[in-house]
């Protein structure tokens, strides 16, 4: 053997040597992450700490086949619907599951998530998700007006393959629901104060229970002025495959469990426009589902621009979530079979968690953070 090859030979077994001298140091580091996912930064521990999926992870600490009515969805929803007004009012329970910017390829794993404790009897699914990224103003002018090409696809990457099941955004939400650990990383700007807490808190107390259930509370009044983008129109704006599919894969899996699904998209006057409204319709009607869209109903709601905006664009405050609640509940009333736990000793601690939404909101109101919603 010349001794050219030889080297090469040599050159490739130290590298080989070199990779398996690795190996042990990442199962270390593999062997770190999940203990600290299941302890101090596990999802019931992620309900605690101010970050991204705070708090969508509620679910985790409701008991076992207790919630009757599911919200997934971005913010729109999360803001919108509260489960305390409608335990109080109606005896069902509810929690939503959402973060700001939650897409259908996040919210199918929380579904499933969810599923593995409870069985719900309704999935309020969100239809905002479905166009994440909406377009500026202008591009939405452009879409309004019918010019060619469609403005937004100038806007949003190019999906003309289809996605595999495990493309990257759903690979990465594969990873991040495993080890909520990287799920916090906002906290280690200031890891001197969040790791003792975290670590110490985690062993010594237990996790307190939410009253928000997932809902986030808004009691800023901004007011907001009619949409520019509701102009009529039999045009359907195309979503993204990836969302598509994994919309898709939720109302599947509703379906073959039995959960009754109606879609909503909630009062906003900048996400949202005709075009996607019929986009929504055909989903709709291809999977018998109904969809509720706050922005064209006439009658049964008062949504009043002045005072039930919180942000002016697309997330309600209290008084607009009341309204959106008692009509969703009204619906559901009406159409589907819900037991009001009201009076029922074993639902109690749903409704001492209404009274202590009531005395951090209403009555003993705090003031609010700007979450970048």
């Amino acid at each position: 053997m010349r001794g050219s090859d030889m080297d090469k030979k040599e050159n490739k077994n130290n590298i080989s040597f070199m990779w398996l001298r690795f190996v042990p140091v990442l199962l270390v580091i593999a062997i770190i992450v999940s203990v600290l996912s299941v302890g101090p930064f596990s999802k019931e521990r992620a309900t605690t700490y101010k970050n991204h999926y705070n708090p969508a992870y509620d679910f985790t600490l409701e008991p076992e086949n207790t919630v009757d009515i599911l919200c997934i969805g971005s913010s729109n929803l999360f803001t919108a619907f509260s489960p305390a007004y409608v335990f109080e009012n109606y005896g069902y329970t509810a929690c939503n599951i959402g973060m700001s910017y939650q897409t259908s390829v996040r919210s199918y794993t929380f579904l499933t998530e969810f599923l593995e404790t409870q069985s719900p009897k309704v999935l309020l699914l969100d239809t905002d998700m479905l166009y994440e990224h909406f377009p500026s103003a202008s591009a939405m002018k452009a879409i309004d007006e019918g010019k060619e090409p469609n403005a937004y696809d100038t806007l949003r990457a190019k999906q003309e393959k289809l996605f595999s099941t495990f493309s990257d955004a759903r690979f990465s939400d594969i990873i991040s629901s495993r080890f909520p650990l990287f799920q916090t990383n906002g906290h280690w700007k200031h890891w001197w104060e969040f790791l003792p807490k975290a670590f110490i808190s985690s062993y010594t107390d237990e996790v307190p229970y939410p009253c928000e259930h997932g809902f986030k509370y808004k009691g800023e009044v901004v007011a907001a002025k009619k949409s520019p983008y509701f102009t009529e129109s039999d045009k359907v704006e195309e979503i993204d495959y990836e969302y598509a599919l994994y919309y898709q894969k939720i109302l599947d899996l509703c379906k073959e469990k039995g959960i009754a699904v109606y879609l909503v998209e909630t009062p906003t006057v900048r996400s949202w426009s005709s075009q996607r409204h019929n986009a929504v319709i055909e989903i709709a009607e291809a999977n018998g589902v109904e969809f509720i869209d706050f922005n064209y109903i006439d009658k049964g709601i008062d949504i009043n621009l002045k005072t039930d905006f919180a942000d002016g664009k697309n997330h309600l405050n209290y008084a607009g979530a009341e309204k959106v609640s008692a009509y969703l509940a009204d619906r559901l009333t009406a159409e589907v079979e819900l037991t009001d736990h009201r009076g029922d000793e074993s639902y109690d601690y749903f409704a001492q968690s209404v009274d202590k939404f009531k005395d951090k909101y209403i009555y003993n109101p705090q003031p609010e953070e700007d979450d970048n919603e």
